[in-house]
């Protein structure tokens, strides 16, 4: 069921309970109303009855007693002396009128359907009830007609307000239809497309804001996807067409011995281009899949940093270690904390050619911090929000020899061990890549 349908029914179903709720509350209270005042009158009967029967008062005039004995409808008077005979008469009105009068001096019943009034009187004869019944069908059929209004109104007013209903949750859900609509022209080949924000604050702009974004981000992983194939596909065609090239002009003739060895280094060395380049590929799908560290273990951040380091020129390196009572430790895969560690230096030594490389590292109560300062040739602004896609390589680095794939594979390994790596770098200054990681205590 579409939600215009279902909101027109929720809506009039409400509004048809809340009418006929508030058709028996107004029928209740007339009713009520009605039989007091009705009471009310055969009270004021019952004393007129009192006046003419008991008292013989000779000033109550012929029109009162046409006006007061003459229009009730099936009026009924009954007078009787309060002794134990005429008590008992009174119980044909209602079981224990007689005492109920002896008790309260007035009594109120209904008797099938009619109403009365029996009150007491002190006379010099004696003591005396007067009882006066009556139906009251004007009443009655005033009732009747009001529940027909009401029943006829809240019946009528339901089918006013189902095309009211209709109409009103139409409009507004039209700016909804609309979105959909909208939503629906957005496909792959017009992505850029999005959905109009007219409001902001309320929930239809919200929505539309919310989708927006999301189609922002998707809009950015297939860019990103876009270029990694690209990019991969460039960088496998290389070596496969130096490998291919080199092949053909061996086998187009015969060659010298050198050229054949020649040829043949240029082969092994794009064939370990190539295998190179599948391996940071494989490292890079086994890192996006994996959802908890493999083989994980204590281990000292300075030991591993130290051994890291044992692979390039001490020379080159500037260490800022501080010193700490007890080494950081972190729970950490080995192989995969050392690959990243490797590929920031790798990137920082490759980029900064004779300059040299600051590392350095401190710890707190929390976490520790491994900072890698180079004096390269930096990243250009523009490319810094490029630089954690697979095989993006900045138009500065484009020289130096690489896949582009050291820093997206650090940075998914040290997110899998719960920290995070920020670089920061300005083009022709150098690059700093902070590693922070949580330290876990040693048992």
């Amino acid at each position: 069921m579409k939600i215009r349908n279902r909101l027109t029914i929720i809506y009039t179903l409400t509004a048809f309970a809340t009418m006929v709720a508030g058709g028996i509350f107004i029928y209740w209270f007339s009713a009520r109303f009605h039989h007091k005042d009705f009471f009310r009158r055969l009270e004021e009967r019952v004393d007129i009855t009192e006046q003419i029967f008991l008292e013989k008062n000779e000033t109550v005039t012929q029109a009162v007693r046409e006006k007061f004995l003459h229009t009730l409808d099936e009026e009924i008077e009954f007078t009787v002396t309060l002794q134990p005979s005429g008590l008992d008469s009174l119980n044909q009105f209602l079981p224990e009128l007689g005492d109920q009068i002896l008790q309260n001096d007035v009594a109120f019943f209904w008797q099938n359907g009619r109403q009365g009034v029996c009150k007491r009187y002190h006379l010099p004869a004696g003591e005396y009830a007067v009882v006066v019944t009556a139906a009251d069908f004007f009443g009655q059929k005033k009732l009747e007609n009001l529940k027909h209004i009401l029943l006829s109104g809240a019946l009528l007013g339901s089918g006013f307000l189902i095309v009211v209903g209709y109409w009103v949750t139409g409009r507004a859900l039209r700016p909804l239809e609309n979105k959909i609509h909208d939503a629906s022209r957005i496909s792959a080949n017009r992505f850029d497309l999005r959905l109009a924000v007219e409001n902001p604050d309320d929930e239809l702009g919200q929505l539309a804001l919310a989708f927006n974004s999301t189609l922002d981000r998707l809009q950015a992983a297939f860019e990103a996807q876009r270029r990694f194939v690209s990019n991969a596909s460039h960088e496998l065609r290389n070596p496969m067409t130096a490998i291919i090239g080199e092949a053909e002009v061996l086998l187009s003739r015969e060659r010298t011995p050198a050229e054949y060895r020649a040829a043949v280094q240029i082969i092994q060395t794009e064939a370990a281009r190539l295998e190179r380049l599948t391996n940071d590929l494989l490292a890079l799908a086994n890192s996006d899949s994996m959802t908890q560290l493999p083989a994980p273990q204590l281990v000292a951040i300075d030991t591993v940093l130290l051994e890291v380091l044992e692979r390039y020129p001490a020379e080159r390196l500037m260490l800022d270690i501080a010193e700490v009572t007890t080494p950081p430790t972190v729970l950490a895969s080995l192989s995969l904390l050392t690959s990243a560690f490797n590929n920031v230096l790798e990137n920082a030594f490759k980029f900064s050619g004779d300059k040299p490389v600051t590392v350095s590292l401190s710890a707190s109560a929390t976490g520790c911090l491994v900072k890698i300062t180079d004096l390269g040739i930096g990243i250009p602004a523009s490319e810094m929000g490029h630089i954690y896609q697979p095989l993006f390589r900045a138009r500065n680095a484009r020289g130096f020899k690489g896949t582009g794939f050291g820093l997206p594979l650090a940075k998914k390994i040290i997110e899998l061990h719960g920290g995070q790596l920020e670089v920061h770098s300005e083009e022709g200054k150098g690059t700093t890549a902070s590693i922070f990681l949580q330290i876990t205590a040693s048992k």
